[in-house]
């Protein structure tokens, strides 16, 4: 895993319009980019500035060089930036995460379930930029005899969904056992202008915090 870490500054009076605009630009194109693992904006108030530093994690250099570009340590800046910017860094410092330790509480179980209903949550409100936040970048998500691997598949799959079908799923019920979680739904859909409601049972795998397998069996099918 790789962290990612620039730093930046802006006038006082500006610190919360800035935020709002990196909340627009730096933080959703960081959020959107397949391998990225968390994104941290930090800032803290230094006599008439406000200091920004921007903290990411990376499932590899590949993933950063798929949000920055091959000259990956070149900072990315924003038409904006300008505007605001009374300090900035040019390159941004990566370092490869040596340790990583959960917090001794962090409930596990109850993360797997979570990221399973999260995804429900973006689906049903079709938002697929979310919805592809809950999938590692090369997830396999098999339903009847078609198989669909990878973000870009998963990004095709499910926006060809919400334009024909306007689906919306129900979690009926839910069993969590690590990183294993099966549910019983229920799927809305729209087909030829009705509604009709079918039963399916899906099976998600979820590792550091991240669906990398789905399976889903439909009503009435032997196969998944």
């Amino acid at each position: 895993m790789i962290a990612r870490i620039w730093k930046g500054a802006v006038r006082k009076h500006d610190g919360e319009t800035y935020a709002e605009y990196m909340q627009k630009t730096g933080i959703a194109a960081y959020a959107s980019t397949p391998g990225n693992r968390g994104v941290w904006m930090l800032r803290r108030d230094i006599d008439a500035s406000t200091e920004f530093l921007m903290f990411t994690l990376w499932d590899s250099l590949d993933a950063v060089k798929a949000f920055a570009g091959q000259d990956y340590e070149t900072a990315v800046f924003y038409p904006e930036d300008d505007r605001y910017l009374v300090e900035r860094d040019p390159l941004s410092a990566h370092y490869l995460v040596d340790t990583h330790i959960s917090p001794p509480d962090r409930d596990e179980v109850s993360d797997s379930g979570q990221i399973v209903r999260d995804h429900v949550s973006a689906f049903n409100a079709h938002d697929l930029d979310h919805l592809l936040l809950c999938f590692s970048a090369d997830a396999t998500w098999i339903t009847g005899s078609d198989r669909f691997r990878g973000t870009a598949a998963l990004a095709q799959l499910f926006a060809s969904a919400f334009a024909e079908l306007s689906p919306k799923l129900t979690i009926l019920n839910m069993v969590i056992d690590g990183d294993q979680v099966a549910c019983e739904l229920s799927e809305q859909l729209v087909v030829d202008g009705k509604t009709r409601v079918d039963h399916i049972a899906g099976f998600y795998r979820v590792q550091s915090d991240r669906i990398t397998t789905a399976k889903i069996y439909r009503e009435g099918s032997a196969d998944p």
